[in-house]
């Protein structure tokens, strides 16, 4: 049938849309070019400003101008010009490293030297003028870029290089006879950015026939020594324009304005991955799963299978197709926390891969509330009715959209772990996304196998994937699961089951209890455990900084744990009162415990003990339930028993070192100098232990308050970066002088890392830990600490325009280490020794002492160098220690403090000199707080009360009574030195309560007693820590004013010799409490 005119007219009015759909040239993807030109006056460069003051950003930094060139870039600094150097291996000269945008970074011919040379076109957009074209801008950045759901652009800059030649090419001589034609390119750059300055680049290609060239590359520069991201691969550029970058050939987006840049669109289908890596938002998840991921790869079809696998083994996540270029998965419950592979699979075969950081559950904020304090509703065994409540709008906008709920239950059985649906609490057309819901718990009871799951997880998922926003589904925090079991623990223990189920557990626990002679003996004090930051770290769940409740050691104002699990997987945590002293268990229910099963799991994880959080809570967390939580305290002795503390006595601080200010050195044995050279230096190595620690110092002084100015440093230097090699892993910590969000920059084997989120504050390496400790809100990156797995630390604080580095020194390597930091052997005379000659050099002048010791740490060469851009040493000309003074602004300054009064007379900057001055004072605290306490260990009188847990040197200690049965022996004790070396309690420990049945002591009524007294103290100490910390000024009241040393030959009780659980085999009783066997027809509850 033949069509009519009306048919014809709209099919020709269909085709005109579909070509002319955006704003652009008929036929290419490029943009209307606009009609200003850059003149040929201008000859290579001119500079655009944004229209109505609105600014781009960078990178993290931010500009309201930009600096179009003829060399196919647009930088944001004058002096930028086209080098030979490739970017992407960060071999750069400085004078060549500016931040720019590069669609076809090459050397373009100036417009005034030759009519072949092309034309440039730019033009601005503001929303006067052009709001449609905008808001077309910013529907398309939106589909095109993971993360981005709603981006409103309100000002930008277009850039066209139309028919442009290479300079190269014509010093050859094309375009002259008998020579060719000049090949040339058009491509394009587009930037746009709305009313936050978050920033969006495109770049279209016309035709890109010039030559690709060794140095002719395609990416952005963030500059000042700052990271490269490639944006055409090289050997894709002469075919750019005939690749799909996104849903328009020829076209490629990329998010710019933040510290990481992020590659919109997708990947033609043509191409194999070629290294490029899956791009993912948000890059961190929760291991119990349930966040929606945006990724983007290779570009897609729209009924194209699309899978997710996360980990190793993986699991897998279906695919939900957003559009042709990017989709979401989410993320499943996993077994594994740290830096996991996930592998984007499409059906045709094609992979893409990238990396996510799985993050355990005590740092994910919880999405699902169900959890009350310990002792009520979920975490009870009666409870008769639970209720949940969560964030509908995590899940999606529709509140009327169906989800199920799930009681999901973890078991570990042999050396399996895994994840296992334990019932469904709610489902069905009632159930809704409303944000609560509320069960009787009497409909869900445990059968069969399933009552041998200890403990669990509540889920809340969306029946409908594609409907979900940020999460497909929500999960709780861990849980026990008392309620659950009750029914079938009445029928087969009776009602006191808990009391059973304790002493179950306390038999059988009780065989092996070897696990604890490996563990790291805690801190004596406090402020022990702030310092010895390598190996231990803030537990999230009682930190006094955060605010966060205490809420298994009820009287405690802070908990470390020991970063690194023992060899059986085991972790010690340790917990401090207001006081500041250690907390023993044997001394409260609420005192330090160590974990079978490190709360943060083992490498490497995903099977039995090893699992983060979730093998801690079968080992350490459901049996305090048992014991603790639901007898009213009366077996909870047994449970202190099997989780003592780890005694102090055996505690052997580490031994600081520092840099700070301008140059200035704390050695490890106490000595004080300057280093007076640029250039790179060994700061600490050890051969032994394959580490080795390297400064950079440099005379460039950037002041940030003065607007970013530069001041050339006469006789000192400062720190700019730190190097750090274990084995093959490379860590560079430095300073970013381009974003003022941003004061240090990460760099683990030559790649950018990101610790933006809370979640993701810490993160685990090959061979460390790296932790991200903000100093203040809102300074997210100025404060870092790299822990090695031996127990080092080094600590890298940005300080008013330079570094300050902290290293910490465990005792293991005493003897083992040299460099600028000294040679730790408590003999501060041979701290200086040469490297070249291995003779001590005495410090008579500064030139010899620079030359014959500083200098002798030289990095010699770039092979030598942990860090890139090796800066080879020079010998200052001006090596003057100080200068004489008499300023009133000094003495009141710097208080006669001498590493303030010389750095204040190099700058005259108040600011840099009171930092410089606090850096000192810490330094002194440090060593202050370091000092090891000689400690006569807990008086061990089991189950009795006691005046007060002060066990250092001198203390009186009285047993007031028993917690149960009665107190025979003496009752006053003082812990009294017995030798230089060693102390004891006088006289000898006698006392003992007399042991009768648990139940007969009103434990619940003494912890009442206790825990009130505590509270009314608690606000008060926690504002008094706080505030000491921050003043650094006042000493520990747990350390002795006369120092002394830890005790060499007093043992821990509890790791020494053999393991006394203090009672033999405990029997089973009946509901009235008589002692009885087992029945033969119970059955062993293997949990």
């Amino acid at each position: 049938m033949a069509a009519s005119s009306g048919q014809l007219k709209f099919k020709w009015i269909l085709i005109a849309c579909l070509c002319m759909t955006e704003k652009g040239i008929l036929g290419s993807s490029l943009y209307d070019t606009g009609s200003q030109t850059l003149k040929a006056s201008v000859k290579k460069k001119a500079r655009i400003d944004l229209p109505d003051g609105k600014a781009f950003s960078f990178y993290g930094g931010s500009y309201s101008s930009i600096w179009l060139t003829t060399d196919g870039f647009l930088s944001f600094d004058e002096r930028a010009e086209y080098g030979n150097f490739n970017f992407s291996t960060g071999d750069v000269t400085p004078s060549y490293d500016y931040p720019f945008i590069a669609p076809f970074y090459h050397s373009g011919e100036a417009l005034d030297s030759h009519t072949g040379g092309g034309t440039i076109f730019y033009r601005t957009l503001n929303t006067s003028h052009d709001s449609a074209e905008l808001s077309m801008f910013g529907t398309n950045i939106s589909n095109a870029v993971v993360g981005v759901q709603n981006f409103q652009p309100v000002g930008g800059i277009i850039v066209t290089w139309q028919n442009v030649a290479d300079a190269i090419d014509i010093g050859l001589g094309c375009g002259t006879s008998p020579q060719p034609q000049c090949k040339t390119s058009t491509f394009q750059a587009a930037i746009l950015t709305d009313e936050n300055s978050s920033t969006f680049v495109i770049f279209n290609y016309g035709h890109m026939d010039i030559a690709i060239r060794k140095f002719y590359q395609s990416g952005f520069n963030a500059g000042y020594g700052g990271e490269w991201t490639t944006a055409i691969p090289q050997s894709e550029l002469n075919r750019a324009q005939n690749l799909k970058g996104s849903d328009v050939t020829g076209r490629y987006y990329f998010r710019v304005g933040s510290d990481r840049i992020v590659r919109g669109g997708c990947r033609d289908i043509s191409l194999q991955n070629d290294g490029v890596s899956l791009e993912m938002s948000p890059n961190f998840g929760g291991m119990f799963g349930g966040q929606t991921i945006e990724m983007s790869g290779s570009c897609l079809g729209l009924n194209e299978n699309i899978t997710c696998a996360f980990g190793n083994p993986p699991v897998i996540s279906s695919g939900i197709f957003i559009n042709s270029m990017k989709i979401k998965c989410s993320v499943p419950r996993l077994l594994v926390r740290g830096r996991v592979v996930v592998s984007m699979r499409h059906g045709n075969g094609r992979v893409y891969t990238g990396i996510i950081t799985i993050v355990g559950s005590g740092r994910m904020r919880d999405t699902l509330q169900s959890i009350e304090i310990p002792g009520a509703g979920w975490n009870t065994t009666d409870a008769s009715k639970l209720t949940m409540s969560w964030n509908s709008s995590l899940l999606s906008p529709q509140r009327n959209d169906l989800v199920t709920i799930k009681l999901i239950g973890y078991r570990e059985t042999g050396t399996k772990a895994e994840w296992v649906d334990l019932a469904v609490l709610g489902s069905g057309p009632n159930v809704l996304n409303n944000g609560v819901y509320t069960f009787n718990t009497r409909d869900h009871r445990c059968s069969g196998d399933l009552c041998k799951v200890e403990t669990g997880l509540v889920e809340v998922r969306l029946v409908d994937p594609s409907r979900a926003r940020s999460h497909l589904f929500l999960v709780s925090r861990e849980l026990p699961l008392g309620w659950f079991v009750n029914d079938d623990m009445v029928q087969r223990y009776g009602s006191q089951w808990p009391h059973d189920k304790c002493m179950s557990w306390y038999n059988n626990d009780r065989m092996d209890m070897s696990w604890l002679q490996s563990l790291p003996y805690c801190p004596c004090n406090l402020g022990q455990a702030l310092v010895d930051f390598g190996r231990f770290q803030t537990d999230p769940g009682c930190d006094m900084f955060s605010g966060s409740r205490c809420t298994y050691h009820i009287g405690a104002v802070h908990c470390v744990r020991a970063v690194q699990p023992t060899v059986e997987g085991s972790g010690n945590q340790c917990c401090y009162g207001p006081d500041g002293a250690l907390r023993y268990a044997a001394d409260t229910f609420q005192g330090s415990t160590p974990d079978k099963s490190h709360a943060w799991g083992s490498f490497p994880y995903g099977r039995a003990d090893l699992v983060p959080s979730m093998s801690h809570w079968v080992k350490d967390v459901v049996t305090f339930y048992y014991c603790c939580l639901w007898t009213n305290y009366a077996d909870c002795d047994y449970y202190m028993d099997q989780r003592a503390t780890r005694d102090c006595s055996g505690y052997t601080p580490p031994r600081a070192a520092a840099i700070f200010g301008q140059g200035h050195v704390e050695t490890l044995d106490h000595r004080h100098y300057r280093v007076f050279g640029a250039g790179d230096f060994k700061l600490l190595e050890s051969p032994y232990a394959n580490i080795t620690i390297q400064g950079r110092f440099s005379r460039n002084y950037m002041d940030i308050l003065r607007q970013k100015t530069y001041t050339t440093l006469n006789s000192s230097v400062v720190l700019t970066s730190v190097g750090i090699e274990v084995g093959h892993e490379r860590v560079e910590i430095k300073l970013d002088r381009n974003n003022p969000r941003r004061l240090l920059n990460v760099l683990v084997n030559n790649t950018f890392q990101f610790f933006d989120s809370e979640p993701v504050y810490m993160q685990q390496f090959s061979q460390v830990t790296i932790v991200n400790s903000p100093d203040k809100p809102g300074n997210v990156n100025s404060n870092f600490t790299v822990i090695l797995k031996n127990g080092m630390g080094v600590q890298v604080v940005a300080s008013s325009g330079l570094i300050n580095a902290f290293v910490m020194v465990p005792y293991t390597m005493k003897g083992l280490v040299r460099g600028l930091l000294g040679t730790w052997n408590d003999n501060g005379t041979d701290d200086f020794t040469s490297r070249d000659t291995n003779q001590v050099v005495p410090m008579t002048n500064n030139p010899t002492f620079y030359n014959q010791f500083t200098y002798s740490w030289r990095v010699n060469n770039t092979e030598d160098s942990i860090l890139p851009h090796y800066v080879s040493p020079v010998t200052p000309s001006d090596l003057r220690d100080s200068f004489p003074s008499t300023s009133s602004t000094i003495r009141r300054l710097c208080n006669g403090q001498e590493s303030c009064e010389f750095d204040y007379q190099q700058l005259r900057l108040t600011t840099q000199a009171e930092k410089t001055k606090m850096a000192a004072e810490w330094v002194g605290e440090m060593q202050l707080l370091l000092t090891p306490v000689r400690s006569c260990g807990l008086l061990n009188v089991p189950r009795s009360t006691k005046s007060n847990y002060n066990y250092s040197l001198g203390s009186t200690v009285t047993v007031t009574g028993c917690r149960t049965g009665e107190l025979q022996g003496e009752s006053s004790y003082t812990c009294e030195a017995t030798s230089n070396l060693s102390q004891a309690w006088s006289p000898s420990v006698s006392a003992v309560c007399t042991n009768v049945p648990l139940d007969e002591a009103d434990v619940g009524m003494i912890v009442g007693i206790v825990l009130a007294i505590v509270a009314i103290l608690l606000v008060a100490v926690i504002i008094a820590i706080i505030f000491r910390r921050r003043t650094r000024k006042d000493k520990s009241p747990s350390v002795p004013e006369d120092g002394g040393n830890y005790s060499t030959d007093k043992s821990n009780p509890i790791s020494s010799g053999q393991y006394d659980a203090r009672y033999s085999e405990v029997k089973l009783r009946d509901d009235d409490g008589a002692t009885r066997e087992k029945r033969a027809k119970d059955k062993d509850f293997d949990m």
